[in-house]
C-alpha cells in the first residue's frame, strides 16, 4: 500500500531531480544513495531528513565554512586493507590518509563551535562516524 498517488514519481519528476542533486554530490557514494534513495513513507523519517538538509542549509546562509574537502570514496581501497601482509600502494594511501584527516577536520569543526547543539543532527552523524565507546565523554566535548 502506498501512502502516495502511484504516479507521483513521474509527476514531481523525482528521476530528474535525483539527477539535479546528484551533480552536487562531492563523492562517488553521495551519487549512489541518492540513485538509490527511495520515497520515504513515513513522516517521521521525512522531517528528520528534512531538519538535517535546513541544518547543513543554515551553516551556508550563515556563510559558516564547513569542511568538504579531501574526503574519497574508500569502497574499493578498504577491501584489502585486511587482508595480512597487504600493502597500500601510494595512491592508496593517499586516498585513505586524505579521507581521515578530513573526517578530523569535521570533527575539529564541531568540537570548536561555539553555539554546541545548533547542530544537532549533523553531530549526530560524525558521533556515530568515530564509532565513539563512552557516549558521554564525547558528548561533553562539544
Amino acid at each position: 500500500m502506498f501512502l502516495y498517488p502511484e504516479k507521483i514519481i513521474s509527476t514531481l519528476h523525482i528521476d530528474q531531480i535525483k539527477n539535479w542533486v546528484t551533480d552536487y554530490c562531492l563523492s562517488s557514494l553521495g551519487r549512489e544513495r541518492i540513485a538509490s534513495q527511495s520515497a520515504y513513507v513515513s513522516n517521521i523519517e521525512l522531517e528528520r531528513e528534512l531538519r538535517k538538509v535546513n541544518e547543513y542549509k543554515n551553516l551556508l546562509i550563515m556563510g559558516i565554512p564547513f569542511p568538504t574537502d579531501g574526503y574519497h570514496d574508500l569502497k574499493e581501497d578498504l577491501k584489502y586493507v585486511h587482508i595480512e601482509n597487504y600493502v597500500l600502494d601510494a595512491e592508496q594511501f593517499i586516498r585513505i590518509k586524505s579521507s581521515v584527516i578530513a573526517i578530523e577536520q569535521i570533527h575539529q569543526f564541531f568540537k570548536s563551535r561555539q553555539d554546541k547543539g545548533e547542530f544537532p543532527l549533523m553531530e549526530a552523524i560524525i558521533r556515530l562516524a568515530f564509532l565513539i565507546k563512552n557516549h558521554r565523554d564525547y558528548s561533553a566535548s562539544f
